[in-house]
């Protein structure tokens, strides 16, 4: 045969599939990750953890920042708002996903997105509108780790 049960060829190479197939050669990630992501980060609340954002970083990243609970969608958002105005089309996931990716650019990425959230939480305080909701920015954690240790909430 050609390699596979019943003289089938086998499917695909060899080799890792999915995200370790998408890493770099030499199997390090980049030392800034953002997983934006529906719980990308909910494996780091514990020390303990074995979950996406501890893997980056036993591979090599210096920060990681993901959501502690799965995030609604904008679609979620479009069909809840009444709005005349043109805020109806604002997402909220978009947004925060920019505001990580600005974050990760800067020189200090935690304070940035701590800043950003800062302004979110006033723009809700006054607002009280479903755009401006903790639900979408609320979660975000970053994970930097500590001294060559597992990673620490920061």
């Amino acid at each position: 045969g050609a390699g596979g049960r019943g003289g089938a060829p086998p499917r695909g190479p060899p080799g890792p599939r999915g995200a370790a197939a998408a890493g770099p050669p030499d199997g390090r990630w980049p030392t800034r990750v953002a997983l934006v992501a529906c719980a990308s980060g909910d494996d780091a609340r514990t020390r303990d953890a074995y979950g996406l954002a501890h893997a980056v970083l036993c591979r090599g990243a210096a920060l990681v920042t993901g959501l502690l609970w799965p995030l609604p969608t904008g679609r979620w958002y479009r069909e809840r708002l009444t709005t005349g105005d043109d805020t109806a089309n604002d997402d909220p996931v978009v947004a925060l996903t920019l505001a990580v990716d600005q974050a990760h650019e800067s020189p200090d990425p935690v304070h940035s997105l701590s800043q950003w959230q800062r302004d979110r939480l006033r723009r809700w305080r006054t607002s009280q509108s479903l755009l401006d909701s903790p639900i979408s920015w609320g979660g975000l954690l970053t994970v930097v780790p500590a001294d060559g240790h597992d990673g620490w909430l920061r």
